[in-house]
């Protein structure tokens, strides 16, 4: 009988140290784990929440459904209703090579600590986006989708609010109180830092001040949106449909469907 030659066991010990070694460092923990690739994550693993175990809801994306659930907005109208004023832009100045400014500081007719506590009206039917507090500046927070006629996605942005109004997943028709004016706890006069921006988002700013290309001037957008929608006096869809008063769209698809009978038979 032939014995094993010397480099024949020489590579089976070594094969057997090898795999010990990596069974005993697997079982360990000190083994990378199959999850632990940057940016990876299993489908049906916990979401990874950052440092301090906050998730930063400025960051979160509309599923799906909630991106289709995005209503289109027939009409527009003004957050602090039609006696409010502009009383500053926010941003850096074009004249110090700046882009237009974003941001618009809106107050009531009476300006000042008067505006505390007005209430703050959806420009428009669409769908609540953000509604929290994302950092000190910001203050109190709400975030609308809405979709144009000509199928734009534009968020509407409500910031140093004293109060919300309107949670995450709520559908709020034109004109609806979704919070009042604030000073984001103190930390300016009382008013309503708002914005427009395009996208389905939220896409907040880091701060009030920061320019992002998704940034519309708000009075010119405000303006060019009740230009297209002049003379028309309807009510919001929206409203309609929330308060239970449009028809179902059975009884539209249906209607005149009884007289098909009185049609000659070639035409049916």
């Amino acid at each position: 009988m032939r014995r094993p030659s010397p480099n024949l066991l020489l590579i089976v010990t070594l094969v057997l140290a090898i795999g010990l070694v990596a069974y005993v460092l697997w079982h360990s923990g000190t083994a990378p784990s199959r999850t632990a690739r940057l940016g990876f994550q299993d489908a049906d693993h916990p979401r990874t929440l950052p440092e301090g175990g906050a998730p930063d809801r400025r960051f979160d994306l509309p599923s799906a459904w909630d991106a289709a659930r995005i209503p289109t907005a027939a009409r527009f109208g003004q957050p602090l209703g039609p006696l409010s004023q502009v009383s500053g832009k926010f941003g850096l100045p074009a004249a110090e090579g700046g882009p237009p400014l974003p941001g618009e500081l809106r107050e009531g007719i009476g300006g000042g600590v008067t505006s505390l506590g007005d209430p703050v009206y959806a420009i428009a039917d669409g769908l609540v986006l953000h509604a929290a507090s994302p950092s000190e500046e910001w203050g109190k927070v709400i975030v609308l989708g809405h979709r144009t006629a000509d199928g734009r996605h534009i968020q509407s942005l409500y910031a140093h609010l004293n109060r919300m109004q309107a949670k995450p997943g709520d559908l709020v028709p034109l004109g609806t109180p979704i919070g009042t004016v604030g000073s984001a706890d103190g930390h300016y006069p009382a008013r309503l830092h708002f914005q427009i921006l395009r996208g389905t988002g939220p896409a907040i700013p880091a701060t009030p001040s920061t320019h992002t290309p998704l940034q519309v001037d708000p009075s010119a957008f405000l303006a060019e949106m009740s230009a297209s929608s002049a003379g028309d006096s309807m009510a919001s869809p929206l409203s309609r449909v929330l308060s239970g008063d449009a028809e179902p769209w059975t009884s539209l698809e249906i209607r005149g469907a009884e007289h098909l009978s009185d049609l000659p038979a070639g035409d049916q």
